[in-house]
């Protein structure tokens, strides 16, 4: 599995925002030398809050100190009306009788970030529920002006995918979960996040949120995936989570082994350990590297190893349709997979077809191109 870890640039601010004394003058000298805030990349602009904070604890004296003081305070009121939305939903599937669990930034807002929520700026609110909820949840949203943020995904979506989202204006987005992570080689995972879930409010209405073992080996593993907007401030939210102490090791190296994404966490971990000075057992490091079955294998083999990038893409889908639907007997593996590829290929059954043979193409020019420049 392919993960990404922060670039020199941004774990020199990271370390800025997250280590003492020395150290964090060190990191705030070594950021200033490499960049400015103007040319830091979307995800690393969200660490900026924090970053002013830490600023302001020294007594720095920093030319942006003025800056950074209305980006802290645009994070503050953007968090406030998404909270405010984000009341509004679980009021109301708590009215309709459904469960929720708040996953993500949202959830750690109820914890490491209490006390000061502007620190980690929010773009959407992670809800999860129960797969024989999701339906009402669905019409729930809907019925306070909701609507599906791809509306070619149908109703069907949870059949093949962990979430869908859900906005209302240009502001409002609720990623609606029907498990906590991608990939879930452990069918049992959701039910056990759900039976160690904390009680919260979130405004007057009760909901739930994973407890700190479950929040770190989801923050680890959403934060390490390859994504458009690099989200570094998982680093941030990993450090002050172990920083808690609450962290349950032997229980988090089971779970993040029976996962598809060992290698990532173990690298996650070793880049906290070696860059955040955070304590991480080596025993919990260790486990991660445990023998994986040989289907697991092959799966993984399947999705980094084709020849060319159209192979690629298309044996990442078929490996992603079979890590949803592992569940499932290989007759009814083989009748879904056509539809798993309507839904995933946004288009319908006439854009599916089209987008198989425009890959199929795309295969066959760049393998033809790479021969020639062999």
């Amino acid at each position: 599995m392919t993960y990404v870890l922060p670039s020199p640039v941004q774990t020199a601010l990271l370390q800025a925002c997250l280590l003492d004394g020395e150290a964090r003058t060190g990191a705030v000298q070594r950021f200033r030398e490499m960049t400015t805030i103007d040319a830091l990349d979307p995800g690393s602009q969200r660490l900026l809050p924090l970053y002013y904070r830490r600023l302001v604890e020294d007594g720095a004296d920093d030319p942006d100190l003025g800056r950074l003081k209305g980006v802290h305070r645009k994070a503050w009121y953007a968090n406030l009306l998404l909270r405010g939305g984000a009341e509004e939903v679980v009021s109301t599937l708590h009215a309709a009788g459904i469960e929720t669990l708040i996953l993500k930034g949202a959830g750690l807002h109820a914890s490491i970030y209490a006390h000061e929520p502007a620190l980690r700026p929010l773009s959407d609110v992670d809800i999860l529920v129960s797969a024989a909820q999701v339906n009402d949840a669905i019409g729930s949203l809907e019925a306070i002006g909701f609507s599906q943020f791809n509306e070619l995904y149908g109703k069907s979506w949870p059949r093949y995918m962990h979430s869908g989202t859900y906005s209302r204006g240009l502001s409002e987005k609720v990623d609606l979960h029907v498990r906590p992570l991608r990939f879930q080689l452990d069918l049992g995972y959701t039910a056990r996040c759900w039976s160690r879930s904390q009680g919260i409010m979130l405004g007057s209405a009760p909901t739930s949120t994973l407890d700190p073992t479950d929040h770190l080996l989801v923050t680890i593993i959403h934060g390490m995936a390859p994504n458009k907007l690099a989200p570094c401030r998982w680093v941030t939210d990993a450090t002050l989570l172990i920083r808690g102490g609450h962290i349950d090791w032997p229980r988090f190296a089971d779970e993040a082994a029976a996962t598809w994404y060992p290698r990532s966490v173990e690298a996650g971990l070793r880049y906290l350990a070696s860059e955040m000075q955070v304590s991480v057992p080596e025993v919990a490091l260790s486990s991660l590297r445990r023998p994986r079955p040989r289907s697991w294998r092959f799966l993984e083999t399947l999705s980094v190893q084709p020849p060319s990038r159209g192979a690629r893409i298309l044996s990442a889908l078929f490996v992603d349709y079979a890590l949803a639907s592992i569940d499932k007997g290989a007759l009814d593996l083989i009748r879904g997979y056509p539809e798993y590829m309507r839904v995933r290929s946004y288009r319908g059954w006439r854009g599916t077809a089209t987008r198989l043979i425009r890959l199929a193409v795309k295969g066959i020019a760049h393998e033809r191109k790479a021969r020639t420049d062999r």
